[in-house]
This record gives C-alpha cells, structure tokens and sequence, in this order.
C-alpha cells in the first residue's frame, strides 16, 4: 500500500501508480496485476474504481479515445448495432411463423 495515494491521486495525466507496490507506468498491465494475485477487475474493486474505469494515464487514455474517433469507431459501433438488432428481429419473425 502506498502511504498518501489514494485511487484519485494515482491516476495522473502522464503516469498511473500501483497501488499495491508504488510503481508508476504508463498502464497497469494484466501481467504486473498479476504479480500481485489481482485481475483487473479485482484491482478496481479492491480500490473502488468504477469497473470501467481505464487503468492507465490520463494522456494516453484520450490519445486511444482520439485514435477511435479518427477511425471512425462510434459511427460504426452504432452500424454494427443496428444490423444485430436489425438481424435479431428478423430471427424472431421468422421464428413465429
């Protein structure tokens, strides 16, 4: 446990720090979490982020959020959801006759 970190603090613009060990990265890996016995979900749970809660710096989590929106991903998102709902209620029409 770090002394003075609390789940706010750790995560920072440029850095994020363990709260189990004090390291400082870029993005909590799966792999060191689990030099700690923890998934991430785990982590999160155990200090009280929100379970969708990005565990990495504040930069480069909206540089990725960035990247997505460049390519296009909301619009397609949106697409792909629309034609499973689409295909999903074409399915259960079928299904009645």
């Amino acid at each position: 446990v770090v002394p003075g970190m609390t789940p706010e603090k750790s995560i920072q613009k440029n850095k994020i720090v363990c709260l189990e060990c004090g390291q400082e990265f870029k993005m909590l890996s799966p792999k060191h979490l689990r030099s700690h016995g923890l998934t991430g979900r785990e982590y999160r749970e155990k200090w009280g982020f929100p379970l969708r809660q990005p565990l990495c710096a504040k930069a480069l989590s909206e540089r990725r959020k960035k990247a997505g929106k460049d390519r296009g991903l909301p619009e397609n998102l949106r697409k792909a959801i629309a034609k499973r709902k689409k295909n999903s209620q074409a399915k259960k029409a079928a299904e009645k006759k």
